[in-house]
């Protein structure tokens, strides 16, 4: 008996160490990368852990914003008609227990020209992704394992493909259901679109599990 109580004290003296050493505060710097959209054609942002909000503009130019630190950085990359932004964290592996940074520290904001862009790629865990009204020509990717996946007036010319994991997906998509063939792969949860309905020749792909989705078609 004093053998176990004696183990347990010693895991939380451990536990509390680990805590205290990961708790130590990360200085974050905002950050911005612009781009000319004349010449930006895909983009494709891939992280965990952050809150992503995509906006429409009327300026000629893409921007991102986000804030980084010594631990917590990103590869922001522009080559030929493709700009990606993936994670590249410098963390130990103590860095990951304890307190997550405060959300503003981890919210990234990409502004985007309408209807320039061929195809956007979205993937984060942990977080939210949102859109709002915004034309893109061929393709929009949106992956959150777990967390929400909204958007308002998405208007795509050819594929939109949405995955959410304990989170809900919740939407507008302009033009009819009939313009568009529907797959969805739904697991605990509630969902408003047929499971197989091969119609018009786009294609909606909707994976959701444990979550709810509820899509609106909006004709234009």
């Amino acid at each position: 008996m004093k053998k176990s109580i004696a183990l347990m004290l010693g895991i939380g003296v451990v536990i509390l160490f680990l805590t205290a050493c990961s708790g130590e505060a990360q200085t974050f710097t905002p950050e911005e990368y612009t781009a000319d959209a004349a010449t930006i054609r895909r983009i494709s942002i891939d992280v965990h852990d952050r809150e992503i909000d995509v906006f429409s503009t009327p300026d000629n130019q893409i921007c991102l914003s986000y804030s980084q630190s010594a631990q917590e950085e990103y590869n922001v990359v522009s080559d030929g008609d493709m700009l990606t932004m993936t994670a590249a964290d410098s963390k130990d592996w103590v860095d990951y227990i304890g307190v997550k940074p405060d959300i503003s520290n981890r919210k990234i904001a990409l502004t985007v020209p309408q209807e320039l862009l061929s195809v956007l790629e979205v993937c984060t865990t942990n977080e939210n992704i949102t859109l709002s009204q915004l034309a893109v020509r061929d393709k929009v990717q949106l992956v959150s394992e777990g967390g929400n996946i909204e958007f308002a007036d998405l208007d795509v010319g050819q594929a939109i493909s949405l995955s959410a994991k304990n989170g809900n997906i919740a939407g507008n998509i302009l033009g009819s259901s009939g313009d568009f063939t529907i797959r969805t792969d739904i697991k605990k949860g509630n969902c408003n679109l047929p499971k197989d309905e091969a119609a018009g020749s786009k294609t909606l792909d909707v994976c959701c599990n444990n979550g709810d989705v509820d899509i609106a078609f909006e004709e234009e």
